[in-house]
């Protein structure tokens, strides 16, 4: 006999008694609809662990993807237990249930879940396979990017519309923030050298320090993270969700090159952004250096600037603006690159905007570091 019969219900589950074995039976409606009752009902089976369980069923009328997940969970403990019944629509979903979740658990497999040997193989396996199409994908982006801003450049079809709204976005958009920013730097700078200075008596020469570090370094480098952040993740944004409304797809079917509507302008734009805003950060930098001095040195601000042009030479100003360029097209590149490569979902826009960004500053970091290298070793 049935424990408790839900017969006159849309959607029941019930317990019988067979000697050894609990009989679970299934049926009505095992949709999501009623996923709340029959949650309910599983949990008052109470079932014994020390018997063999089975399923019936053949009582089933209608069966969604939720209630199957219901129908593998019946018993809510992780017993072993068997279906029996099933019809062959029911069944199918079931099989789908079950070929979700392994692939789920394939895919979201760490190295943490177990140590073994196998799973370290095959996650460095698949890192390294992953690295491999990367590095291919970014080689071909070069190419295509190289290409199309030659014939561009020799056939002089510059879409300057185009351009000039990158240079709005990018580099006019850019001043409040990388002013402020620069203007915050150049007094934490001057307050930092002072400090390490006034041990020595020479606080006079924070001026030359000040001018050397910001003109050099670190002028290009605050313009270029922020930039980094703010427009290279802009272009995998954009380009992102227009691969995803297919819309470049419709570019391509229009005869138009992808690349050369979309990542040339951008490069182009931000190489002519980067440049003003490398001199802007600059001088807002050296304000705010000036402006601690003011207050906290009590160095007049004239005395500031001349003791500042004997300590700097314009050969300062060209090295940092040496590297903008350099640091543009980096930003600009993989902005545009990660974009391309957005899959047909909107989690895939998040993930490789954020890899941009990393890519990006990462790159530009190493890059300055080169920089100043070969220059020390030049002399410069």
């Amino acid at each position: 006999m049935l424990n408790t019969h839900f017969d006159s219900s849309p959607a029941w589950v019930a317990k019988e008694q067979r000697q050894t074995l609990e009989l679970i039976v299934a049926g009505g409606d095992w949709t999501i609809v009623h996923a709340g009752t029959l949650n309910a009902q599983m949990r008052n089976l109470h079932l014994d662990a020390s018997q063999e369980i089975q399923v019936d069923a053949s009582k089933l009328t209608n069966l969604d993807i939720v209630g199957a997940w219901l129908l593998r969970n019946i018993t809510g403990t992780p017993q072993v237990f068997h279906i029996a019944y099933l019809k062959p629509q029911h069944q199918s979903i079931l099989d789908l249930l079950d070929e979700t979740l392994k692939e789920y658990r394939s895919q979201h497999h760490t190295v943490d879940a177990g140590l073994s040997g196998s799973a370290i193989l095959r996650y460095t396996g698949s890192s390294i396979l992953w690295l491999t199409d990367q590095i291919a994908a970014l080689i071909s982006h070069v190419g295509l990017v190289a290409i199309e801003t030659a014939r561009i450049t020799l056939n002089l079809r510059l879409r300057i519309p185009a351009l000039q709204t990158h240079i709005r976005d990018t580099g006019v958009n850019a001043l409040p923030g990388v002013g402020l920013l620069s203007f915050a730097i150049g007094i934490v700078l001057a307050y930092q050298g002072a400090e390490q200075l006034r041990r020595f008596g020479a606080e006079q020469l924070t001026i030359n320090f000040l001018g050397i570090v910001i003109l050099r370094e670190l002028g290009g480098l605050l313009a270029a993270v922020v930039l980094a952040g703010r427009s290279g993740s802009a272009f995998t944004a954009q380009i992102g969700t227009m691969k995803l409304n297919q819309e470049i797809d419709a570019i391509g079917i229009l005869g138009l090159d992808s690349v050369s509507v979309l990542v040339v302008p951008r490069i182009l734009g931000l190489l002519i952004a980067l440049a003003v805003l490398t001199l802007y950060s600059d001088v807002m930098s050296i304000l705010g250096a000036a402006a601690f001095c003011y207050f906290y040195l009590h160095i007049p601000l004239n005395s500031f600037f001349n003791h500042l042009q004997t300590a700097i030479t314009v050969r300062h100003v060209l090295i940092g603006l040496t590297k903008a360029p350099v640091f543009a097209v980096i930003i600009a590149f993989f902005g545009c690159f990660e974009g391309m490569r957005v899959s047909q979902h909107a989690e895939s826009v998040g993930k490789l905007t954020t890899r941009s960004v990393f890519e990006a500053i990462f790159l530009v970091i190493i890059v300055d570091a080169v920089f100043s290298i070969l220059f020390s070793i030049m002399g410069i």
